[in-house]
């Protein structure tokens, strides 16, 4: 299966004069609160003039901004919803240019298969709601973590995954999203992140370990970054949709692939990870050669604590999940990946 994607001159992101400075943006707890009146009102009146609020909510997730869903009574009755999604100071540091980028990939997407959200109001300098941010469309569904069928959840899962994968990326400008594998080298030999991984017990190791089989990518596609299940939406049992389009890029498939595994690793144990990856490899009728490698990579992304991701998933209604669990997952995600990095060389 292979989809077809026109990309015109639109692609090019055209960047923003910056009116907020990185002192006036909260963080992402402070974004969590319910914006002020007088912004919901001329949000409002930006995206549905003349309708009246009916109601306003915090929407769960969202570690790195806030997101609230917004249900307007319109004139002639009717109810619609939007999401208002806030960055936080951590994410436009690390990406200043986000909604720009956000904004640009969702266009993209409209013209494929990919469920996302349609961008309403884009507002890369705050005007309108204070920090910088954009008004989406309100996907139909939600974040499921605890789900009823477990392998069907799965087998959705790693469709989706295949979904945007198989999107044909020949026409696209390479300068946009960016280059994915490159980000995650400079990302894995950033100050930041050497620090990070030393103060984990087997961090060292596993940095070291990478930096000698660093592997060459066999395919490039488009790549959501952050594809883990708290970022999916679903349905009546079916993936509905793919929301949080902050940094997409391209790049090896296997980085998804093995992203997402270290969350289904963490949750529900490495069986339910490999069956994800092969199901995702039965469909695309392909072998991903570098899923150790790209393991290690994402365990290390988790370093030195993979505990700090434990409120997100508490949120989405895994209050199972405990600190000692999560690293004990975590570890045991990591020695695998080492032990089968060091054996398929």
């Amino acid at each position: 299966m292979v989809i077809m994607l026109e990309i015109g001159t639109s692609v090019h992101v055209q960047l923003s004069i910056i009116f907020w400075s990185r002192a006036s943006v909260p963080a992402a707890e402070q974004l969590r609160k319910s914006p002020h009146r007088d912004v919901i009102d001329a949000v409002i009146q930006q995206v549905s003039p003349g309708s009246a609020l009916a109601n306003l909510r915090r929407m769960k997730g969202g570690l790195g901004c806030g997101m609230h869903e917004l249900t307007v009574l319109t004139t002639d009755g009717k109810r619609d919803k939007f999401v208002i999604r806030r960055y936080s100071d951590q994410i436009l540091s690390e990406y200043p240019d986000v909604v720009e980028r956000e904004l640009t990939f969702l266009r993209l997407l409209e013209s494929t298969p990919v469920n996302a959200p349609r961008v309403i109001y884009s507002d890369s300098t705050g005007s309108l709601l204070g920090v910088p941010g954009m008004i989406q469309s309100r996907v139909r569904g939600r974040s499921i973590l605890s789900p009823t069928n477990l392998n069907n959840w799965l087998d959705e899962l790693a469709r989706g995954l295949a979904t945007l994968h198989e999107i044909d990326i020949s026409n696209i400008n390479l300068e946009f999203p960016g280059d994915h594998d490159q980000s995650a080298r400079d990302h894995h030999n950033s100050a930041g992140q050497i620090k990070r991984t030393r103060e984990h017990a087997f961090g060292k190791e596993a940095w070291d370990l990478c930096e000698q089989h660093w592997p060459t990518s066999s395919e490039k596609v488009l790549c959501h970054t952050d594809y883990w299940p708290g970022n999916t939406l679903w349905w009546r049992g079916k993936l509905s949709g793919i929301v949080d389009w902050e940094h997409p890029g391209v790049g090896d498939p296997t980085t998804d692939v093995s992203y997402c595994r270290q969350d289904l690793a963490i949750l529900f144990g490495m069986d339910a990870a490999d069956r994800f990856l092969d199901t995702y490899e039965s469909i695309r009728g392909i072998r991903l050669a570098t899923v150790p490698f790209w393991n290690l990579i994402s365990g290390l992304r988790a370093m030195p604590d993979p505990s700090m991701w434990l409120t997100g998933w508490v949120e989405l209604g895994r209050t199972d999940m405990t600190a000692d669990l999560v690293r004990k997952r975590h570890n045991e995600f990591v020695k695998q990946a080492m032990t089968k990095v060091r054996s398929d060389t």
